[in-house]
């Protein structure tokens, strides 16, 4: 998937120190369209934040029309994914909804975004697609998936189903500890460590 992946036990080789590093895979379906979700993090034990360094989807959306346009929709869905899973958590109180503006409803930023990689995925063939680059062919792919009755499926949403469970294995296997809840705050970060005696 364009990330080295070299198979492993998760857990198996924590590092020690404040900032650990570990990486997780998710899988997930959504409008007919599969994925699969490689998540990179490195954890602040002190501080509680986790940090997506580097991101990758390959994403089976069937037949694809316009491989630039698929790629912007696929890394567009890992940030807002990745968005809901480490920060967005509506607040309210007993007359209105609280979280009125980007301070109370705080949303991933720029700087704490992580590189992507993209492929797109047909019958035998995997494409490397990169947003704004207009010269990836799919056609032999495309081809290929219309005579093994591949159906043109959904682009626009399907990373958002498996990047949040992508950063919590790779959370397990930086700390050796699970996190089961998002948004993945800090104050929860810390909160789960401290429970597992970390």
């Amino acid at each position: 998937m364009g990330v080295n992946w070299q198979p492993k036990v998760a857990a198996s080789n924590l590092g020690s120190g404040n900032i650990v590093k570990g990486r997780g895979f998710a899988f997930g379906t959504f409008a007919s369209s599969q994925v699969g979700l490689v998540a990179f993090v490195e954890v602040n034990k002190k501080t509680g934040k986790i940090l997506c360094t580097h991101a990758a989807c390959s994403q089976n959306n069937g037949i694809t029309v316009g491989p630039d346009l698929v790629a912007n929709q696929m890394s567009g869905s890992i940030i807002q994914g990745l968005s809901r899973a480490m920060h967005e958590a509506p607040t309210w109180n007993k007359e209105r909804v609280t979280s009125l503006d980007w301070v109370s409803y705080p949303i991933l930023r720029f700087a704490d975004s992580p590189r992507v990689t993209l492929i797109n995925v047909h019958p035998g063939k995997y494409t490397l697609v990169t947003p704004g680059d207009k010269s990836v062919d799919v056609s032999e792919g495309n081809t290929r998936a219309a005579a093994q009755g591949w159906n043109l499926s959904g682009s626009g949403e399907p990373p958002t189903v498996g990047i949040g469970a992508a950063v919590a294995n790779a959370f397990f296997d930086a700390t050796g500890v699970r996190i089961r809840q998002a948004p993945m705050t800090p104050g929860l970060v810390r909160g789960v460590l401290r429970a597992a005696g970390k």
